[in-house]
């Protein structure tokens, strides 16, 4: 499979996995590790010129750049809350309770936290081999 780099970090994208389960959350499913880079998979096409169709930073971040960037505060504020001796991560162990969480901050207005929660259940989808009916088809 092709690797597909960050735009801005030259770094490879991939799914790390789920995280699913967690000390003192509610779930019924089990914890995993992050992928190793032999169990990389991405939503975007191997095909170069099929890629370019969907071009990250003009198709999301040019769109919403305030909401981008309030997801990212958010991740910054969950890492001090659960890790802040360690750098920036997503411990997707540490909450997988998506959907119930993205309903209380739609309940509370939290709309930068409602982002995160969906963004971050649509990652655990993909990651378990999930895609939109749109793109499944042939």
């Amino acid at each position: 499979m092709t690797n597909t780099t960050d735009i801005a970090t030259h770094t490879p994208l991939r799914h790390l996995g789920v995280g699913e389960g967690d000390e003192g959350h509610h779930t019924t499913t089990k914890e995993t590790k992050p992928m190793r880079p032999d169990q990389q998979m991405t939503i975007l096409p191997e095909d170069a010129e099929e890629r370019k169709k969907f071009p990250i930073f003009t198709g999301a971040y040019a769109y919403f750049p305030n909401a981008i960037a309030l997801v990212a505060r958010c991740s910054w504020e969950g890492n001090q809350q659960h890790h802040p001796e360690k750098p920036l991560h997503w411990d997707q162990a540490k909450s997988t309770d998506e959907v119930d969480a993205l309903m209380r901050h739609i309940a509370e207005g939290e709309w930068d936290k409602v982002a995160w929660r969906a963004l971050a259940q649509c990652e655990r989808e993909v990651a378990k081999g999930w895609k939109p009916q749109h793109i499944s088809k042939p």
